[in-house]
């Protein structure tokens, strides 16, 4: 049983009034999110509450410390403040700011030749300066400043703020918080993030100061991955400061009276960084006593937004500062910085001199490198430089990769659209301050490994550039190490690359795919969730798909300040599927049947959008909706069959893994194919598809059933069965025992199509046995994982839950070409878009969201924590670890709602020692069905499957069967 109580002041807590709720003895064994039931709340209002508990032989326990809340604003007549922005001050034409064009603008030539793309010069010459012309609107960002009076020392002081694209505010000279990149994005015309900070401490009696910095963000973007527009060209500002004194209350807003003027950031640009002259500085300007009589006075502007929401997703931090561990000299005053792995952030510069000494930083994730072996695609663009040419890729020079860090800018050549190029760089002017200076770009992040300094005056020691890891601070609630040191670095690269990835929102990849929302989302959820606090990063992104979706309810593709008509439509089931996942995943993991309620209409939209034409069986559609729909699906090929559900990026980057590959990739013939770098794709889009379909269809079906929706979970059931049917009908190859192509088409590989049959349980019972050898088979002959992003998880699953733990073990941690371990080995610790090419790192992102789906591996395969649909939030869970032959030890730990649970075993001949924790208040089922001989607690077990309440056991059993795969 428990009790809360809830108090609009700790006095009163103390002393037992609750004034605002006593729910009174409840008995119940929930103490995972239940709801408030008191008096009503309001806007700022403070609550303190307490609890106290009573166990199962009905013993009281004391009450808890308090804990406090505060609410926001809760609406819009809250708002005195005025939406206000700076006039436009004019674009700065110097010699930093060219500088910084010619750094960050590749040669559009070089970069386009190696693509295999001829024009007449004057052709290159006009994309660069297309690019060059946008470049050189980009405006100083703004100052905006107000001063005040207080009569007297504040007791409190809030702060509500919201400055779009990001805000960076000062009071009294002094930065309020160490955030970046504050609010987080949005989908601005439907919400906009605003924050509360606590400034009491930064006011005093007498005149103050709030300063704002405003930065382009999200909001301005001119230039950007694929077409897009910018929301304004005007940045806007929300704010409101709220003051108790002892003498009176006083609230500041953002109005008219705020004065503006440019900064000395001359340029900022949320894909390609900044360009910052120190020697502009306006020392004081956000201090008591600076005179701005001769600023102009901010503008009135129409509202950005329909609401302001407070954000409750965690700020972006520093967490890290990385040490260079290399300094090279490829050329003559050409510095690069190796920070022996890839992060994402920036760079700190540390320097000292003459003022107007200019030094530019460029980013990239790699230097080129001596080529040995065959290498399908040059892995950069070659940069421009002021002092030489480069006329081809030169060793240890940096190499800036169109799909790594970067920009991809579209652009038309002879009626062909091709990706021009763009790098990301920082210019910095010096002030010449004696004691030397410290800089680092504020509003925009990149992927990157290596740093070049040019410009700097002298010798450069490892000192003088720090790589500053910057991302959304989400708490880390999971660990995992092991007796395998790559099993340990893979999951190190995951953790990396989802908190590398994860900024307000989550990026497909932080360089030139950083516009993704909701697409990589939760691929990468599947992974992160267990070790790290994923549930504020989950509303935030149902939230933004609620944003962006449109009234017809079509599952969209990107989320976070997507522009309409980008890929929001596209036919993609595979990555649109977080409408159904994550309503799902938010009950499953942490027990919040509330919101899969509320976002079960995503979840029925998904699926009758992308089994539509599989219902209607060619008819007519019946209303213009379908016909819409219909219509959008058949500019792919949808279907090879049975209209069945394909999907235009099916099991992505698949084809990667081909290049150098032998037999047994073959013609029908059986000769090999010694053409298997064309090959676009080794699954079959539409196999894959109609794969995730089917699953997610059941899935549906499940959530209709909990939530009392019969008719609902029959419907989808049976859709489910009837798609099934029709999916072995056109995709399972009696002559392979497998899945892939439709005979008489050639199977390059049929690792992904049987890996995800088996994983969706699509293949009828009576050939599942063959179907498994096959894909056993094709696994070995291959050598490696012949698989991408969209099945590369389920084949891991499929072989350790069938009896092949080792053989998935072996694929995930080889280091030899083509497999997840192998691309470790070259140093990034992080996950790439791609498994590494043969000799080197592959061609695509080496930092990379969606592969984070794969640490699963370490914690419902090896740990053995499974969540239980039938007891969400692990109030039950399951306690069944799958133990490879060839694995001496693991240990992993996750954060459940009700406490740490960990799993830690260990191998000792034929005898298991296993260390378990389940948290209180719930409970676990163990099965181990490979062992017997079983002890827990010292006490003997007589069964491989039992039930074991809250504590910390220590299980003993001995092996079995040492012949287990």
């Amino acid at each position: 049983a428990y009790q809360l109580q809830a108090a609009s002041s700790p006095e009163k807590l103390a002393q037992g009034e609750a004034d605002l709720w006593d729910s009174g003895k409840v008995s119940s064994d929930q103490s995972h999110l239940i709801e408030y039931a008191g008096q009503p709340l309001v806007s700022r209002q403070q609550v303190w509450w307490r609890v106290k508990t009573w166990d199962k032989s009905g013993k009281e326990g004391g009450w808890s410390k308090p804990a406090s809340l505060e609410l926001g604003l809760l609406s819009p007549s809250d708002w005195q403040a005025q939406w206000i922005t700076a006039p436009r001050f004019a674009p700065v034409d110097d010699s930093a700011t060219q500088h910084w064009n010619r750094r960050v603008l590749v040669p559009a030539k070089a970069n386009l030749a190696i693509k295999g793309i001829q024009a007449e010069d004057a052709v290159f010459e006009e994309i660069e300066r297309s690019s060059q012309k946008t470049l050189d609107g980009l405006r100083p960002a703004p100052y905006l400043r107000k001063s005040f009076s207080l009569p007297a020392v504040p007791k409190s002081a809030r702060l509500y703020i919201s400055g779009l694209g990001f805000h960076e505010v000062t009071i009294n000279g002094k930065r309020i918080d160490d955030t970046f990149f504050s609010p987080a994005e949005s989908h601005y015309p439907e919400y906009a993030n605003y924050q509360v900070c606590d400034v009491t401490a930064f006011l005093r009696e007498g005149e103050n100061v709030v300063g704002v910095l405003l930065g382009e963000g999200r909001y301005t973007e001119f230039l950007a991955y694929g077409p897009r527009q910018a929301y304004s060209e005007d940045l806007p500002l929300i704010a409101q400061l709220e003051v108790k004194t002892d003498r009176g209350d006083v609230t500041v807003v953002s109005d008219e009276t705020w004065r503006c003027q440019a900064s000395p950031l001359l340029k900022n640009h949320f894909w390609l960084s900044e360009c910052y002259d120190a020697r502009r500085e306006l020392p004081g300007w956000d201090a008591p006593g600076f005179n701005d009589s001769s600023w102009p006075v901010a503008l009135k502007t129409n509202p950005p937004t329909k609401k302001l929401v407070p954000q409750t997703l965690p700020p972006e931090r520093i967490t890290r500062r990385v040490r260079p561990v290399a300094l090279t000299q490829p050329r003559p005053g050409v510095w690069v910085f190796d920070m022996g792995e890839a992060i994402t952030g920036c760079a700190e510069l540390k320097i000292k001199a003459p003022s107007g000494t200019q030094v530019s930083l460029r980013y990239g994730e790699q230097i080129f490198r001596e080529v040995k072996k065959y290498v399908p695609l040059l892995h950069g663009s070659l940069l421009r430089y002021d002092d030489f040419e480069m006329k081809g890729p030169e060793p240890g020079m940096l190499s800036c990769k169109m799909r790594g860090n970067g920009l991809e800018i579209h652009s038309s050549i002879q009626d062909k659209k091709v990706a021009y190029h763009a790098v990301p760089a920082d210019v910095y002017v010096a002030k010449g301050a004696p004691q030397g200076e410290r800089w680092n770009a504020r509003f925009a992040y990149h992927p990157f490994r290596y740093v070049e300094l040019m410009g700097y005056p002298g010798t450069p020691t490892l000192d003088t550039v720090t790589g500053l890891v910057i991302h959304t601070d989400l708490a880390a609630t999971g660990s995992f190490k092991s007796s395998d040191s790559m099993l340990n670095q893979l999951h190190e690269a995951a953790v990396n690359s989802a908190n590398y990835c994860t900024h307000g929102s989550v990026n497909d990849n932080p360089g030139a795919e950083k516009q993704s929302g909701l697409t990589p989302a939760f691929h990468q959820a599947k992974g992160s969730v267990f070790f790290r606090s994923e549930q504020p990063l989950w509303t935030k992104v149902l939230n933004d798909m609620r944003a962006i979706t449109p009234e017809g309810m079509t599952p969209v593709m990107l989320g976070s300040s997507t522009r309409p008509d980008g890929l929001v439509n596209t036919p993609s089931p595979i990555w649109q599927r977080q409408g159904v996942e994550f309503p799902w995943a938010i009950r499953l993991y942490y027990g919040d049947a509330v919101t899969m309620a509320e976002y079960y209409p995503y979840m029925t939209a998904y699926v009758d959008h992308f089994t539509r034409p599989f219902v209607l069986e060619g008819k007519p559609p019946g209303d213009a909706l379908s016909k819409i729909s219909l219509n959008r699906l058949k500019v792919f090929k949808y279907a090879l069959g049975g209209n069945l559900p394909g999907d235009m990026l099916g099991d992505h980057m698949d084809f990667y893994t081909a290049y150098g590959q032998p037999a047994p990739i073959t013609f029908p013939s059986g000769e090999p194919n010694t053409s298997i770098n064309e090959v676009r794709y080794l699954t079959p889009k539409e196999l894959a598809g109609t794969a995730y379909v089917i699953g997610m269809t059941r899935e549906v079906s499940k959530a209709a059933r909990i939530l009392g929706k019969e008719e609902d979970a029959k419907k989808y059931a049976d859709l489910a069965d009837r798609l099934t049917q029709k999916f072995n009908e056109v995709y399972y190859r009696p002559d392979l025992q497998a899945y892939g192509y439709p005979a008489p088409q050639t199977n390059y590989a049929v690792q992904g199509g049987t890996a995800l049959a088996l994983y969706f349980d699509l293949v009828p019972e009576n050939i599942r046995p063959a179907v498994l050898a096959s894909l056993v088979k094709a696994v070995e002959q291959w050598g490696g994982i012949s698989t991408g992003l969209a099945a590369t998880g389920p084949l891991l699953e499929v072989l350790a839950k069938n009896g092949h733990a080792d053989l998935a073990l072996s694929i995930f941690t080889q280091r030899k070409y083509p497999g997840p371990g192998q691309s470790l080995t070259f140093g990034s610790k992080t996950l790439p878009e791609v498994w590494a090419a043969p000799d080197g790192p592959a061609y695509p992102s080496l930092v990379q969201s969606e592969y984070v789906q794969l640490i699963r591996f370490q914690y419902l395969i090896l740990g053995g924590i499974q969540p239980d649909p039938a007891a969400p939030g692990f109030k039950h869970f399951f306690l069944e670890p799958i133990i490879p032959e060839k694995l001496n030890d693991a240990e992993c730990w996750t954060t459940s709602p009700y406490g740490i649970i960990s799993s830690a075993w260990k191998r000792e001949g034929d005898t298991i020692r296993w260390n378990v924790t389940i948290p209180w208040n719930s409970s676990a089922t163990v099965k181990l069905p490979s062992y017997g001989g079983i002890t827990v607690n010292g006490k003997s077990e007589d069964k491989s499957e039992f039930n074991l309440p809250a504590g910390k056991w220590k299980i003993v059993a001995k092996q079995n069967n040492r012949e287990q795969k």
